[in-house]
């Protein structure tokens, strides 16, 4: 009986000691760990994930945006870096970052359909400048589409700059693109000029 006794006294001893020594013996990994990778999200204004854009760290292609608009980095170093993200159609992205792999990255890229809304609304409430500059940047993006440059034409008729909405209205009918809007104004900005 005796013998029952110190076995049910020593046995939980000794079976505790063993969960101890196992439990100290793992090694733990640090939670903020600079060796690591980062990720990254892209979306555009409609919070809509951009997919295949160029990503390039300190002006070095490290990868693309995958079909859910993300993408990794990965760094032996913390510290800060250039990143760069391009895609045709969008206006180029150039910030700087730090590396971190507890953050992660999230970009908005612009394209040309949602700078023309930008400046469609500008012009809605008369804000000629801010229109023109949503469609100057449109402009580098979309390589002059008529569309473009008729919202131009339209802006430069606004502010009453009648030569340069003429000289707007030749780039888009160079290009063979004519229709009645294009020609009704052609007639407006004419019989300002001729005043």
């Amino acid at each position: 009986m005796r013998v029952k006794f110190i076995i049910f006294l020593i046995l939980p001893v000794f079976i505790g000691s063993l969960f101890a020594a196992s439990c100290s013996s793992v090694k733990s990994r640090p939670i903020h760990d600079m060796d690591g990778i980062m990720y990254g999200m892209i979306y555009d204004f409609d919070n809509i994930a951009v997919t295949n854009v160029q990503v390039f760290v300190n002006e070095k292609k490290i990868g693309e945006s995958d079909i859910q608009g993300r993408f990794i980095l990965s760094s032996n170093k913390g510290g800060d870096y250039g990143i760069t993200l391009k895609k045709a159609g969008y206006e180029d992205v150039h910030q700087t970052f730090s590396f971190d792999p507890m953050n992660v990255l999230y970009f908005k890229m612009i394209n040309t359909a949602q700078l023309l809304t930008l400046a469609e609304t500008a012009l809605d409430i008369n804000s000629f400048n801010e229109a023109f500059s949503f469609l100057d940047r449109a402009a580098v993006i979309g390589n002059n589409r008529c569309d473009i440059l008729f919202l131009q034409t339209i802006v430069l008729y606004q502010k009453g700059e009648y030569e340069s909405a003429a000289t707007k209205l030749l780039e888009i009918e160079a290009q063979g693109y004519t229709d009645e809007s294009v020609n009704a104004l052609k007639n407006r900005i004419n019989k300002e000029i001729e005043k």
